[in-house]
């Protein structure tokens, strides 16, 4: 009997580290912790997702919130607020970002046409997915008719922040008529550009981004300069 019941207590203790194993633990100045796994220290911010969502949305939380963190090692980070500006507002809460995008820019309705675009990002918030379609709606009068597939691939060097910079490879693929005679197939146009610019976000779901991208286009046996600018307006989930 004393066997099996020390049997059950050596496996119960398993379990318990191997649940524990490979998570951390913030705690609050408000005496509340919670249990994720850390992504970023930032200067002002600790970056991190939820352990039982490691799947999920990215959190950010100010560091004058935090006391301290417990890493997964056991190893103690206690949390340095003198480095973060003390006058800024402490009624500050967790910022939750969405690892998806829809958006729609602007400029393409501005010229007659509607771009819309789906942004899928990495846990991490470093690597972005990006697909776009762009159509003519108002060709009568622009004289232009288009429809173009985009692929994008954004890097953003330093995560999802209030203010993110982009950067990263993208193509176009589609039939543009020029010339009024209607969409071609044998004469597709293919562009292959590099993309930058930045994310501005102003709250939680709220998403504006500007970019510009740069490269070459192949139309009609020749090949050409090519860009644009856009301004992306969406919302995050």
């Amino acid at each position: 009997m004393i066997k099996k019941k020390l049997l059950v207590c050596v496996l119960f203790v398993i379990v318990a580290i191997g649940k524990a194993n490979g998570q951390d633990i913030i705690f609050y100045k408000n005496g509340t912790k919670d249990s994720v796994k850390i992504v970023e220290i930032g200067e002002e911010t600790v970056s991190f997702k939820k352990y039982k969502r490691l799947n999920g949305p990215l959190y950010v939380v100010p560091k004058l919130e935090l006391k301290f963190i417990e890493f997964e090692d056991g190893k103690i980070h206690v949390l340095d607020s003198t480095s973060v500006n003390e006058n800024k507002s402490s009624q500050t809460h967790i910022r939750y970002i969405g690892n998806n995008i829809l958006m729609v820019n602007m400029f393409s309705i501005v010229l007659g046409n509607i771009q819309l675009g789906y942004e899928m990002l990495t846990n991490d918030g470093k690597v972005g997915y990006k697909a776009s379609i762009l159509a003519s709606v108002l060709s009568e009068q622009t004289k232009i008719s288009m429809l173009l597939l985009g692929l994008d691939v954004n890097l953003y060097s330093s995560g999802q922040k209030w203010v993110s910079h982009y950067v990263g490879p993208a193509i176009r693929y589609g039939y543009v008529d020029y010339y009024e005679e209607g969409f071609n197939p044998s004469k597709p146009f293919v562009a292959c550009l590099i993309n930058n610019g930045f994310t501005f976000n102003a709250g939680n779901s709220f998403y504006t981004a500007i970019q510009i991208g740069v490269g070459s286009g192949f139309y009609e046996s020749k090949i050409f300069p090519y860009g644009y600018l856009t301004l992306n307006l969406g919302g995050r989930f």
